[in-house]
């Protein structure tokens, strides 16, 4: 598939349950997956695919995180990776 017409797609919480099966979907459509589990890892991630891809097509946000982490959506929207409105 040509590198313009991939679709990438971020799912959290991946490892097992709703999001596993999200990601068996979503690979069988032929959507690239990454599996974000780390909090700290999700700035550079968003900087990664904004150089590597320029876009992140879906965002699958099924992780649930003890202890109240909250998501920066500042952070998020501040990347830009696709212009596409944040939703919380």
């Amino acid at each position: 598939m040509a590198e313009a017409l991939q679709r990438y797609a971020v799912v959290t919480g991946a490892n097992k349950g709703i999001g596993l099966e999200i990601c068996k979907q979503l690979a069988s459509e032929g959507i690239m997956l990454d599996d974000v589990s780390d909090p700290a890892s999700i700035t550079s991630l968003a900087d990664f695919l904004k150089n590597r891809f320029g876009k992140l097509d879906i965002l699958v946000n099924n992780a649930s995180v003890r202890g109240g982490n909250n998501v920066n959506y500042d952070a998020l929207k501040a990347a830009s990776i696709s212009g596409h409105e944040v939703i919380n």
